[in-house]
C-alpha cells in the first residue's frame, strides 16, 4: 500500500512539473514596411501541429509546450519567418513582403518585360512549380484551378478529349470557337492544349482583361494564353541535366447505375423451377432448352403486366452487365528531357509517351507521343538565333457506335446474357432481349465497329535577335504550323443489324457494311518583325515596340462515305458500286497586322501604357478589310 501511494505521488509530481513548464505566449505581427497589424497570419509551434492565427489587430496567443521555443509565421504574399521565444512570454514579429512574388516578370500584353507590381493591365502568370503541383495528363488539365475566373470543361469523358477553356467568353452557352488565342513561344498555336505536355512548360501567362488582349487584335477577343517552354538557359553554365519521369495509374468508373432487379410482369406458376436459367413469364411458351433470355423465333405469346403494375416480381437471373461493359483502364506516361548549356549554346530536348486507356471494354482510348527541341545559339555578341519545335502524334479509339451504347447498357435487363454467340459464330449476340427490339447488345459494336482518329501537328518557330545599340534590338521570326487530322468509321460487310432476316438468323441480317472517312490539313505560316526599345531618361523609363506581322493560312478538308461493300474484308472505296456522299472544302486566309505600344514609368510610381494596332484580313470585303484596335491604361 505504501509503495502504491508513493507511485501515485510521483506521477502527480511529474504532471505538475510538465504543466508548470508549459507557458502561454502572446505577440503581435505587423508589416515590416508600414508597421500596420496583419490579420489572419498563421502562427505555429515548429515541429508540432499546435497553432493559431492573428486577429484583426494582428495579435495572437497560444500555449508553448515544454522544450519548444520556435514559432513559424506564414502569410500569403509575405516571406515565411521563424521567431525564437526567449525567457519572456511576449514576442513582436515584423513580416517582409515576398520579393520573389512581387518581382515576377510578365511579358504578355505589355510593351516590354514588366514586373508584376508595375502592371497596368490584367495578366496572371502560372509558373512551373504550380503547373506541376498536381500531375496533369495535359496542359489544359494542369491549368485548371490555378487561375481565378477560368472555366475549364470537357464535352465528353473520352480519354484525351480536348478541354474547352473560357476566359472572357459566355460561360452559360456552349459557344463554338469561344476559346482563347493560344501562343506557344510567341507563335500562334491552333492545335489543342490537350496535346501539349505540361512537363515542357516553364510558365503560362493568362490574359483575361480586354486591355491586354487588345494587343493581339480580333483573334484575342476571348482572351490569350501565352505558353513559354523550357530552354537551355534554365540551368547553370557548362552543365547537363537529365530528367526522367515514369508514371502508371489506374482509372475506373466511380459509380455504376443502380438498375432494377424486379419487374411488373406476371410470372408463370412454375417460374421457380427455372430460376438460374431464365425468367419464365405467364402466357408465354418457350422452346425446349431455352435459356439466358435471348431472342428466339420459337417463342410464342407475350409477357403481360400484372394488374397492380408493381415491380415486385424477381427476374430468374440477376446479372450486373455493367461489370462486363466497364473495365479498369491503365494510364501511363514515360518522359525524358535533356537540358544542356554552354557559353554560347542552350539546348532543351524532350520526349513523352502518354497512354490513357479509359474504362470501356475493347477500346484502346488515347495515345500520344510528343517531341520537343529548343535551341538558343549566340552567333555573335550582337546576334542570337533561337528555334522552338514541337511534334505531336496522337491516336484516339472511340467506343463502338457512339453514345448509344451507354443507353443500351442501362436498358439491359438483368437476366440477359451479353456473351451469347451470333448465328454465324461472332461473339456478343446482337439481339440480347426477346422483348425489347429497340435495344441491342452494347458489347457487339465495341467488338465490331472501328472508330478512331489520328492527328499530327508540327509547330516550329525560328527567330533572330539583333542588338542595334544599348537601348534597341530587332526581332525577326518565322513560324510554321502543319496539322493533319484523319477520322475513320468502319463497319465490315458482315456486321449484324436487328431488322429483317429469317428465322434461321433470329430476325437479323447483315448490313453489308459502310465506310466513312474525313481528313483535314492545315498549313499556317507567320512572319514578324519587331523593333524593341527600352530607354532610361532620368526619372522616366520608356518601353516601346513597333511590329509588323504577316499571316498566311491554308486549310482544306474532304469527307467521303458509302455503304454496301461488294466484297468482305476490303475497306476501300473501290469496293462500292456507288459513292453515297462526298464533299471537300478549301480556304486560304491572309492577314497583315501593324502595331505600336508604348509604356512610361516615372520614378517607379506613375505608370502609363498605350497601344494602337491596325489589322487587315482577306476574310472581309475591301470596304471592311481593315480595323483599328487601341487601348490606354494607367496606374
Amino acid at each position: 500500500m505504501k509503495k502504491l501511494l508513493q507511485s501515485l505521488f510521483l506521477l502527480l509530481f511529474i504532471a505538475i512539473q510538465a504543466i508548470a513548464q508549459e507557458r502561454t505566449v502572446t505577440g503581435t505581427v505587423t508589416d515590416k514596411t508600414d508597421g500596420l497589424p496583419l490579420p489572419g497570419v498563421s502562427v505555429k509551434v515548429k515541429g508540432t501541429n499546435i497553432g493559431t492565427s492573428t486577429g484583426g489587430d494582428g495579435k495572437f496567443s497560444l500555449r508553448l509546450p515544454s522544450g519548444s521555443n520556435t514559432l513559424v509565421i506564414t502569410y500569403i504574399g509575405y516571406s515565411t519567418q521563424e521567431a525564437t521565444v526567449g525567457s519572456g512570454n511576449t514576442v513582436s514579429i515584423k513580416l517582409a513582403t515576398d520579393s520573389k512574388q512581387l518581382s515576377e516578370v510578365i511579358v504578355t500584353g505589355v510593351a516590354g518585360a514588366t514586373t508584376k507590381e508595375k502592371l497596368t493591365v490584367s495578366v496572371t502568370k502560372v509558373g512551373e512549380e504550380r503547373l506541376n503541383a498536381v500531375t496533369g495528363t495535359s496542359l489544359a488539365g494542369a491549368l485548371s484551378g490555378k487561375v481565378a475566373g477560368i472555366k475549364a470543361s470537357s464535352a465528353s469523358g473520352t480519354p484525351g478529349a480536348a478541354v474547352d477553356i473560357q476566359l472572357r467568353a459566355d460561360n452559360n452557352l456552349n459557344n463554338v470557337g469561344s476559346g482563347p488565342l493560344v501562343l506557344v513561344d510567341g507563335a500562334i498555336f491552333t492545335g489543342s492544349l490537350a496535346d501539349v505536355n505540361a512537363d515542357d512548360v516553364s510558365s503560362m501567362e493568362v490574359v483575361k482583361g480586354a486591355a491586354a488582349s487588345a494587343l493581339y487584335g480580333s483573334r484575342a477577343g476571348n482572351g490569350v494564353i501565352a505558353i513559354t517552354t523550357k530552354r537551355g538557359n534554365s540551368i547553370g553554365l557548362n552543365t547537363v541535366k537529365v530528367n526522367v519521369r515514369n508514371e502508371v495509374g489506374l482509372q475506373e468508373i466511380a459509380n455504376t447505375l443502380d438498375l432494377a432487379t424486379h419487374h411488373p410482369f406476371a410470372l408463370a406458376s412454375d417460374y421457380q423451377q427455372y430460376v438460374g436459367t431464365f425468367t419464365k413469364y405467364a402466357g408465354v411458351t418457350y422452346p425446349a432448352g431455352y435459356r439466358d433470355a435471348g431472342y428466339s423465333p420459337l417463342i410464342s405469346g407475350n409477357r403481360t403486366p400484372k394488374a397492380d403494375h408493381y415491380m415486385d416480381n424477381p427476374y430468374g437471373v440477376t446479372r450486373n452487365q455493367q461489370n462486363d461493359f466497364f473495365n479498369t483502364g491503365t494510364n501511363y506516361a514515360n518522359f525524358v528531357a535533356v537540358t544542356s548549356r554552354t557559353e554560347k549554346t542552350g539546348v532543351y530536348a524532350s520526349f513523352e509517351n502518354n497512354s490513357q486507356e479509359g474504362v470501356i471494354e475493347m477500346t484502346d482510348g488515347y495515345k500520344r507521343q510528343n517531341f520537343r527541341f529548343n535551341v538558343d545559339q549566340q552567333l555573335a555578341p550582337w546576334l542570337k538565333f533561337s528555334t522552338s519545335n514541337l511534334l505531336v502524334n496522337t491516336k484516339t479509339e472511340y467506343p463502338g457506335s457512339g453514345g448509344g451504347i451507354f443507353f443500351n447498357i442501362a436498358l439491359a435487363e438483368p437476366d440477359v446474357n451479353l456473351h451469347q454467340v451470333n448465328p454465324d459464330g461472332q461473339p456478343f449476340y446482337l439481339r440480347m432481349n426477346h422483348w425489347s427490339g429497340e435495344t441491342v447488345n452494347p458489347l457487339y459494336p465495341l467488338y465490331k465497329t472501328e472508330r478512331n482518329n489520328k492527328k499530327f501537328n508540327w509547330i516550329g518557330n525560328f527567330a533572330l535577335n539583333a542588338r542595334v545599340n544599348s537601348w534597341a534590338n530587332i526581332d525577326l521570326s518565322h513560324s510554321i504550323e502543319r496539322s493533319n487530322y484523319r477520322y475513320r468509321n468502319y463497319n465490315p460487310k458482315d456486321t449484324w443489324t436487328p431488322t429483317g432476316g429469317t428465322a434461321a438468323t433470329n430476325g437479323m441480317s447483315y448490313t453489308n457494311g459502310n465506310l466513312n472517312d474525313y481528313s483535314e490539313d492545315g498549313n499556317s505560316q507567320n512572319t514578324q518583325a519587331t523593333l524593341n526599345m527600352v530607354k532610361d531618361l532620368g526619372d522616366l523609363t520608356v518601353r516601346g515596340k513597333l511590329s509588323y506581322l504577316y499571316e498566311n493560312r491554308r486549310y482544306e478538308n474532304y469527307q467521303v462515305s458509302s455503304s454496301q461493300f461488294g466484297v468482305a474484308g476490303i475497306p476501300t472505296y473501290d469496293n462500292f458500286a456507288t459513292i453515297n456522299d462526298a464533299a471537300s472544302y478549301d480556304e486560304t486566309e491572309r492577314a497583315q497586322n501593324y502595331f505600336a505600344i508604348l509604356g512610361l514609368d516615372y520614378k517607379d510610381k506613375f505608370l502609363v501604357d498605350a497601344m494602337y494596332r491596325y489589322d487587315g484580313s482577306s476574310l472581309f470585303g475591301s470596304a471592311e478589310r481593315w480595323n483599328p484596335y487601341y487601348r490606354i491604361s494607367g496606374a
